[in-house]
């Protein structure tokens, strides 16, 4: 009964969350995420390394902002590798190279090296994944 309490409160935290950046009054902006994504271990290389992991990921953004419809926004490209600590712990490392295209503005490129915690918890029949990031942007 407590897990179910505990699942309850944290949906309607995460409700209560969206509802004010949707009442914000925001115009409606449909667009596409579209990810390629690669993943994998090293114990091919050795059994000892099958705790270092290991994504290679891009990710095509597109809106439909312009007059002429549908556009392409953003794409990023992302490299990282990570340690699983535990079952429920990884510490990774990454970069993202950026290419955006903004509507009223010139398009520009940014370089994003980052690191991320990730906490995965297994509760009762679900799976919650908690990532904290900390990213430079240059």
């Amino acid at each position: 009964m407590r897990k179910i309490r505990t699942i309850v409160v944290l949906g309607i935290l995460l409700l209560y969350q969206s509802v004010p950046s949707y009442a914000a009054g925001q115009d409606d902006i449909f667009g596409v995420w579209g990810t390629v994504k690669l993943q994998g271990d090293f114990k091919l290389l050795s059994p000892d390394l099958n705790k270092i992991k290991w994504v290679v990921m891009n990710q095509t953004r597109t809106r439909d902002d312009s007059p002429k419809g549908s556009r392409f926004f953003q794409d990023l490209l992302f490299g990282q590798v990570g340690y699983q600590v535990n079952n429920n712990v990884s510490l990774w490392i990454g970069y993202a190279h950026t290419w955006t295209s903004p509507l009223t503005k010139s398009s520009f490129q940014e370089s994003r090296p980052y690191q991320d915690f990730v906490w995965n918890q297994d509760i009762s029949t679900f799976k919650l994944v908690s990532r904290s990031r900390m990213e430079q942007r240059i």
